[in-house]
């Protein structure tokens, strides 16, 4: 590849333009250009594009390989426009995270848009507990589809001091149910749900 030097002397001499004329139309001094020509100083990139440009030669860049990078979910889906639609402490928000998004929207999902799903933090909800409940289900979410936990899920320490039903917890037995079955990211963070009704997840 090229330097600096050998690319602005070469577009120069294919322009048949002197270093007094170039530096003219580009408002450099000949002193600079000659500097820049001889590699003892490099311009800055847009010098360099302003200088190239007065010449009539483009600068082409190309990247090398690199990762790939995750896809966008093809519905635009994530957890953290789901979370948006919480409303105080309706219990419907549990259907509406766990059919509307788990179900529909990850579960289907290639691994690449699973990633992108939980990438973004949610925005912060009113009531510690949702918010609690949606880092539990990140993190529930990410473990079974085998992917890193999103670092947002362990970014609140605070813990009730009392367990909490979002939705299992009207009746005894819902509540012996959800005792018993409730998945570990939820029961650490004190967080009781009937695990048999989320989605299964696998990758």
């Amino acid at each position: 590849m090229d330097t600096s030097d050998k690319i602005i002397k070469q577009a120069r001499l294919r322009s048949q333009l002197s270093r007094a004329e170039l530096s003219r139309r580009t408002n450099t001094t000949r002193a600079a250009l000659l500097e820049y020509e001889k590699g003892t100083r490099t311009p800055r990139f847009d010098t360099l594009v302003r200088l190239l440009d007065a010449t009539g030669t483009q600068l082409t860049i190309t990247l090398p390989p690199g990762p790939t990078l995750p896809e966008e979910p093809k519905s635009g889906k994530t957890l953290s426009t789901a979370a948006r639609q919480l409303t105080n402490d309706d219990a419907s928000n549990w259907r509406l995270l766990v059919s509307d998004f788990v179900a529909n929207e990850f579960v289907p999902a290639t691994t690449a848009e699973r990633s992108m799903m939980l990438a973004t933090r949610p925005d912060a909800t009113e009531q510690l507990h949702w918010h609690l409940f949606l880092q539990a289900l990140g993190e529930h979410l990410a473990f079974h589809a085998e992917l890193p936990p999103p670092a947002w899920s362990f970014d609140t320490e605070q813990v009730p001091s009392a367990f909490w039903w979002p939705v299992h917890g009207e009746l005894a037995s819902q509540r012996a149910s959800a005792m018993a079955w409730s998945p570990a990211s939820f029961r650490r963070r004190r967080i009781l749900i009937d695990g048999r009704e989320l989605p299964i997840v696998t990758r």
